[in-house]
């Protein structure tokens, strides 16, 4: 009966053990499932991570753009209001310039009388009227200029304007510059 009770032993032992392996595999089994489930779920975060992070990186790209075409469109603004001065400042220039030349050109022909009439001899017919008598000749006017002053005069009013003009072409293609900036950054 000895030997019995010792097999009897022997197979309770052997049971014990086999119910505590079905119970570490069934522990481990289900931990199994759980990490599975986990890596399941870590897989489908890590897509969702990843569609943020491209959604991240295209508004970054799309806030660098819009960095430089507000930094464009700021400089663009001060090469026009730099134009626009410089024009202001050489069609200032050209009105005086054409102002200067009209007044000394008034005096040249306000002053021809006089010069004519230095040529003028007793008894000899005037250029203009014909008369021979000459009772009282122009006096020249004494700030009037002569035709090479007048010339020098003329050719700076003339180079003047055409630097305005200039100006004015150069101010025109910066305003078109704004413009291209600010529909650029509209866009």
């Amino acid at each position: 009966h000895a030997a019995a009770l010792a097999a009897r032993q022997t197979a309770e032992d052997a049971q014990g053990k086999a119910r505590a392996e079905h119970t570490d595999l069934s522990t481990r089994l289900n931990t199994a499932k759980a990490e599975l489930e986990t890596l399941r779920d870590a897989g489908r975060e890590a897509e969702r991570l990843q569609g943020d992070a491209a959604r991240h990186r295209e508004r970054e790209q799309k806030l660098a753009a819009l960095q430089r075409d507000s930094a464009a469109l700021l400089g663009a603004k001060r090469a026009f209001s730099q134009a626009q001065a410089a024009y202001r400042k050489a069609a200032d220039e050209a009105g005086g310039a054409a102002d200067l030349y009209q007044s000394r050109q008034r005096l040249f022909l306000d002053g021809q009388a006089g010069v004519l009439a230095q040529t003028l001899r007793a008894g000899e017919p005037c250029p203009v009227c014909g008369a021979r008598e000459h009772p009282a000749p122009a006096a020249p006017h004494p700030n009037a200029p002569d035709k090479a002053e007048l010339a020098a005069l003329r050719e700076r009013a003339e180079a003047q304007a055409a630097e305005a003009a200039a100006r004015s072409g150069e101010a025109a293609t910066r305003a078109g510059g704004v413009q291209a900036a600010q529909a650029h950054l509209a866009d």
